[in-house]
């Protein structure tokens, strides 16, 4: 069966080597505890958001991006095949039991803290739900502090989890403490999904898996990570160019070392891995729940979701939103490239860091460097570099469809005439430099690229084919990674002796 008239477009990675911005709108995957699944839906409100889709991870994450660079977010809530579980709760001392149960709606580090002496009814007890293994009190956001029901059973509000106090007498400083596990998706979950996100008629750059400690450890993640590929290239064959995001894994027993070898052998050039968990301050707090521990691929998205088509991930000079500086809202990040280094960076895995040095040195978190997880040799090295081609691909495809069915003048040989090619260039040529070349970047000058250049092929025969053979060549931005500088005392500067 012969095919319909399209446009289609390849991308050549290695480059061809010769010489109003599309909006960079996220949209989160994961874990809610309200909505159905697999639909998607558009949230500029966080109050309509909390309302139609409860808590849970991608919540907290749509929450995040609506908070530090505005909306529209686009949210797909996960249908999860790997249900919430709790371990076992531990006691500090020998107290009466306390017992959890319920399917809860985020993930939790629990610490139920016993205030004042006494039987149920009379003992008084508070909670929290934001800290982690290892943190310390000033960490902890509390609940008031709540009498133990005479019943013995306290629903933890907007968790899903219930208490059971056993009867006793409590002690005060007791605390008993419990990781509770939200649910989480699959690769075959997230093939349901991804028709939502597809079909979209409303524009949007990038998407953001957000993932649970049900979610398991890197090798794990890895096997996400290639799916989500798996289906951007699919889009990308319909003309649909996106970009993904992901964490590393959810397994922080895993040294650097490990993570870097469970993603060893996945090439995804459409995919940002980031590692790690970060500590900040909840845009949708509740009580017991203010300053959650979440994945960092959160900061990485609101860098991305604010930033310009051009602007590295990394860019220290900024005010944290827009244009690159300090990540907003970061508390604390539990691993620093900076003060340890890793293999991570080299594994094309992107990292949180922060800078050392003299009294002026910036303070807060950055991004180290905003890596795809793509293959040895690529182009596609930087999230920048991914978001200008799909710029590209979808600005030329989109111009090049109104030409199907156009006619044209003929040389001799079957080849286009020069006078058709020329005005053809100039069309298609003007909307790609409106797009990528006349936009002012983020360092002030014109250009998301450094030159962009669309050209129609002279010699190939189209009377015989029916085709057009077309190349956009992009010189991209240069990005600065390493700055040397070499200092040391002189006797005298050249342009003193010159005088």
């Amino acid at each position: 069966m012969p095919a319909i008239p399209s446009a289609k477009e390849e991308i050549l990675d290695p480059g061809l080597g010769i010489s109003s911005p599309a909006a960079m709108t996220p949209i989160v995957y994961g874990v809610t505890s309200l909505g159905t699944p697999n639909v998607l839906q558009w949230y500029g409100s966080p109050d309509t958001l909390r309302a139609e889709r409860g808590e849970g991870p991608a919540v907290e994450t749509v929450a995040y991006l609506l908070n530090k660079v505005g909306g529209p977010v686009g949210l797909i809530t996960a249908d999860p095949s790997v249900a919430a579980d709790n371990t076992t709760v531990t006691a500090s001392g020998g107290g009466p039991e306390v017992t959890v149960a319920g399917s809860s709606t985020v993930d939790a580090f629990v610490r139920v803290e016993v205030i004042a002496a006494g039987i149920l009814g009379a003992g008084k007890f508070r909670y929290a739900l934001d800290g982690y293994s290892g943190d310390e009190e000033t960490e902890r956001t509390y609940s008031e502090v709540l009498t133990i029901p005479t019943g013995g059973t306290f629903a933890i509000p907007g968790t899903g989890l219930t208490l059971t106090f056993a009867a006793g007498s409590y002690v005060v400083g007791e605390f008993y403490t419990f990781q509770a596990e939200c649910a989480a998706w699959n690769a075959t979950d997230l093939a349901d999904a991804i028709p939502a996100a597809q079909n979209s008629v409303r524009p949007w750059r990038f998407l953001v898996g957000v993932t649970s400690r049900n979610n398991g450890d890197a090798a794990a993640h890895a096997v996400l990570a290639a799916a989500l590929q798996t289906h951007l290239d699919g889009m990308a064959n319909v003309s649909k160019h996106r970009r993904a995001m992901i964490a590393s894994t959810h397994d922080f027993t895993e040294t650097p070392d490990e993570v870097a070898t469970a993603f060893a052998s996945t090439v995804a050039p459409r995919v940002l891995v980031a590692h790690e968990r970060v500590k900040r301050i909840s845009p949708k707090p509740f009580s017991g729940w203010s300053q959650p521990v979440t994945d960092a691929v959160d900061c990485f998205a609101a860098r991305a979701a604010g930033s310009l088509p051009s602007t590295d991930l990394k860019r220290v000079r900024g005010n944290g939103l827009q244009n690159g500086g300090a990540l907003p809202g970061v508390l604390k990040i539990f691993h620093d490239e900076e003060q340890i280094p890793t293999s991570l960076d080299d594994a094309k895995i992107s990292t949180l860091r922060t800078y050392s040095g003299g009294v002026d040195s910036p303070d807060g978190f950055f991004v180290t460097q905003g890596r795809l997880k793509s293959g040895a040799g690529s182009d596609f090295t930087h999230w920048p570099r991914g978001i200008v081609m799909d710029i590209a691909c979808e600005t030329a495809h989109d111009a090049q469809v109104l030409f199907i069915g156009s006619g044209f003048r003929l040389n001799s040989d079957g080849t286009i005439d020069n006078r058709d090619a020329v005005r053809w260039e100039e069309e298609i040529g003007d909307k790609l430099t409106a797009q990528l070349l006349s936009p002012r970047n983020a360092e002030g000058f014109d250009g998301h690229v450094t030159d962009i250049r669309y050209r129609l092929s002279r010699t190939h025969n189209v009377k015989a084919t029916g085709t057009i053979i077309s190349t956009v060549g992009i010189k991209p931005i240069g990005y600065a990674d390493y700055i040397y500088t070499y200092l040391g005392f002189v006797t005298q500067f050249a342009e003193d002796a010159a005088a």
